[in-house]
């Protein structure tokens, strides 16, 4: 992706490494390449404007103007937040994250996920991400005490749950809902922690193991399990504990079952954006900054496309573009949206921040569009029709990866 008058690559990529703070990341080995290049750094390295080179040994040439690291953010953070890896978990209905209690990596893999966060807020970059308002609430006040309202966004079916209990008038809630006072979690294995038995101050031994390195060199699975106590059967819950039961849910939940992890997270997040600087915000403002605008104005992305290439506003082809877009709800926006910018969200601070171009690819129906992420270009064949040209498209949107490639 070089134009005559340019410097080369290398060449520019030498002056880049003076002047920010690079990361070269392979595709097969983004997440070990991640810690790699975040692994003891020098903290006034971190905030160096960021600039990210990847895929370049696998036929990429990503001159890194935004989107390259928009397109880096999404891959890494997508392996990061997937259940599977073992750090964070997905509610089924609501769809976000949260944080795993029993992970199956070590802490120290959170901070540096942590650090990541940061520096990606740092330089701007809107994250591929979708927290609970209550993982705000806790970036702004680590030990702020949650209500039931608000974890609905996060939990929807267990809020419903609990409220239904604390709801309930016919009868005793221990002969209907026959619930024990305990916290409990699904996650690899049943987790179930008697909120009798272990206070709100005490360790909670399930969290001893998980700043220790895994043995196999793939997760901590293999480690030894903490040694079970006594069985006794926990206490059920009643009409005249039931507050309790919920408040302590609660407090597990978003603090107790995950609080050395979120720690080591809010440890690393704070290299780059400390404490002071979110003083400004609140837990509305943070996940609007961090996450982006999720709904998207077509008028205003049209307003802000620049043609290139040839195209104006009059042609066909622009306006079968633009008419085909129109069709699109917001799920196929923002598929278009990734295609293009590598980000399926608006920046925060304004659409006109976006960078979208359409820009003349030749003539024909055979070959797809395509785009360049790095600067925020689709390129368009000119189709023969509208049809052929929602066609090629929805295909290109759908199945897109990398740079410039379908």
């Amino acid at each position: 992706m070089s134009y005559r008058g340019e410097i080369r690559l290398p060449e520019r990529f030498e002056y880049l490494l003076k002047s920010h703070f690079v990361m070269d990341i392979r595709r097969e080995n983004m997440l070990q390449d991640t810690f790699n290049q975040l692994w003891m750094r020098n903290r006034k390295e971190l905030f160096k404007p960021l600039k990210v080179r990847m895929g370049m040994n696998e036929g990429e040439e990503g001159v890194d103007h935004g989107g390259v690291q928009q397109e880096y953010y999404r891959l890494a953070i997508a392996q990061f937040l997937d259940p599977d890896y073992g750090l964070f978990t997905r509610d089924e209905i609501s769809h976000t994250s949260w944080f795993h209690p029993c992970p199956l990596e070590p802490l120290w893999k959170m901070e540096l996920i942590g650090i990541l966060f940061g520096l990606g807020v740092y330089n701007g970059v809107t994250l591929p991400i979708s927290f609970p308002r209550a993982f705000y609430c806790k970036l702004l006040r680590p030990d702020k005490k949650f209500k039931l309202d608000e974890i609905k966004d996060g939990w929807p079916v267990l809020a419903k749950g609990l409220k239904d209990l604390l709801n309930w008038t016919n009868g005793d809630v221990k002969d209907v809902f026959a619930r024990s006072y305990v916290f409990s979690a699904d996650v690899e294995r049943l987790v179930a922690v008697d909120m009798k038995r272990i206070k709100r101050e005490d360790e909670w031994q399930h969290c001893r193991w998980c700043d220790r390195p895994p043995s196999d060199g793939n997760n901590g699975g293999n480690e030894p399990e903490p040694k079970p106590e006594p069985d006794r059967e926990p206490e059920m819950v009643t009409n005249a504990n039931r507050k309790d039961y919920v408040a302590d849910y609660i407090f597990w939940l978003t603090d107790k079952s995950i609080r050395p992890q979120f720690a080591a997270f809010l440890k690393g997040f704070h290299v780059c954006v400390p404490p002071k600087a979110l003083s400004i915000f609140g837990p509305e403002d943070l996940q609007e900054l961090m996450e982006g605008v999720r709904e998207i104005d077509l008028a205003d992305l049209k307003a802000v496309a620049r043609l290139e290439g040839g195209f104006a506003e009059a042609d066909e082809v622009v306006q079968n573009f633009w008419a085909v877009v129109h069709e699109f709800d917001q799920e196929r926006l923002r598929m278009l949206l990734q295609f293009v910018t590598a980000c399926d969200r608006l920046p925060a601070d304004g659409v006109d921040k976006l960078a979208f171009s359409v820009q003349k690819n030749g003539e024909g129906d055979e070959r797809l569009p395509t785009s360049l992420t790095c600067f925020g270009r689709l390129l368009l064949p000119a189709y023969s029709s509208k049809e052929k040209l929602r066609e090629k498209l929805c295909v290109a949107i759908e199945n897109s990866k990398g740079f410039g490639t379908p």
